[in-house]
């Protein structure tokens, strides 16, 4: 009998060291970091979506856990070591905090994190083996030497047009939907940008979009993701995406009129705009509204381009002054200027949309229409979204 019992002890050990080893060998890897979902209560069934974080994680077999990540505040990427274990009960223990998991297979991990009134399920897909045989300056310089499209457009009909730049910048050029009531949409086509990067980690390499807080470059984290890049050619990419159908999603270089060129040429010199009340200052809210929060500009907006840099002025205040170059299409004129503050570092961008340029006029669409005076009052002028420059 005490043999038997013995035995019988030996074999519930046996299943849970053999459950233990085999949850450390799934979780074993890199993870790429997909959503969040949190619960204000246990009530709680619908849960708030939240945007993807810009990490990944390392589970390594020496208890070791490396997590990068890709988006901190004003030092760019930053790498933290900690250390994990896993029980026999499926709570993952990263230091001192307990995760328990709510299901894990060797490609999907999911787990929860609780606070004290609520909670959260994070998931994670397992980083895959791939076949890119390309240096990671070389990835760079392909999403850099092309302007891309979305293969399948039934799922994702916005990202049609979109250009990565080497300032850290991406912009998407896309339509309003159709069903905008507002005829400012339907007339103009919508810019919208965020901050990217590419990495190699291991044999992975990742493609990640966030919202640059320190520098303000970005549309707010709208679209804020990391994605593993699965396949690369020189005029194709197939990245992880879990908003896709199929968990994947293949993007192609597309032709577009080249006017880079001309346009560069052609946008020199001193040109200069009338900025009054009967044009738009916000696209949502009336001039009248706008009165109350911010200084209406009336009067001419002087613009100066040169071969590297330009500059705008109004009378006496401060001068903007921007460095400045053309996407490849010549239809986005891209702003930067250096920022080298003791918390703040690297360049700021912002875009115009240019909708005429001749030899005597430059129409342009500005998304950041605001100008700071240098002065106390005003301390910010807000220009005409549109301005219609004629050259002086």
């Amino acid at each position: 009998m005490k043999k038997s019992i013995l035995f019988f002890s030996f074999l519930v050990f046996l299943f849970f060291s053999c459950k233990k080893e085999s949850l450390k060998d799934k979780l074993h890897g890199v993870w790429v970091y997909e959503n969040r979902i949190q619960y204000e209560s246990k009530n709680d069934t619908i849960g708030h979506y939240y945007n993807p974080e810009v990490i990944i994680y390392d589970f390594k077999k020496n208890g070791e856990l490396l997590i990068k990540n890709y988006n901190t505040f004003n030092s760019g990427t930053q790498e933290y070591k900690k250390t994990w274990v896993i029980s026999s009960d499926s709570i993952l223990t990263i230091d001192s905090l307990k995760y328990p998991l709510i299901k894990i297979t060797k490609n999907y991990l999911q787990l929860i994190d609780s606070f004290e009134y609520d909670y959260s399920k994070i998931t994670f897909k397992k980083a895959k083996k791939t076949n890119i045989n390309y240096t990671k300056e070389q990835v760079k310089n392909i999403l850099l030497s092309n302007v891309w499209s979305v293969k399948d457009t039934s799922e994702i009909s916005w990202q049609t047009h979109f250009e990565y730049f080497d300032n850290k910048t991406m912009v998407y050029r896309y339509k309003y939907n159709k069903n905008e009531s507002n005829s400012f949409f339907s007339e103009f086509d919508n810019l919208h940008s965020e901050s990217w990067g590419i990495d190699k980690y291991k044999d992975y390499y990742f493609l990640y979009l966030y919202y640059n807080w320190s520098l303000n470059n970005g549309s707010g984290g709208s679209n804020n993701k990391i994605n593993q890049l699965l396949e690369l050619s020189t005029f194709s990419y197939t990245i992880s995406d879990f908003e896709s159908n199929n968990n994947k999603r293949t993007y192609l270089s597309k032709k577009y009129d080249d006017n880079k060129d001309l346009n560069s040429q052609r946008i020199i010199g001193d040109w200069v705009s009338y900025n009054s009340e009967d044009k738009l200052y916000d696209v949502y809210l009336s001039n009248k509204r706008m009165k109350k929060y911010d200084s209406l500009y009336v009067g001419s907006l002087n613009l100066t381009i040169k071969n590297k840099n330009l500059a705008f002025k109004i009378d006496s205040y401060d001068t903007i002054e921007y460095d400045w170059k053309l996407s490849k299409d010549g239809k986005i004129l891209v702003l930067e200027y250096q920022i080298d503050e003791p918390d703040r570092k690297g360049v700021h961008v912002e875009y115009a949309d240019i909708l005429e340029l001749t030899d005597k006029k430059l129409k342009i669409r500005l998304f950041d229409n605001s100008y700071f005076t240098g002065q106390e009052d005003p301390y910010k002028l807000l220009l005409n979204k549109i301005q219609g420059f004629e050259r002086k």
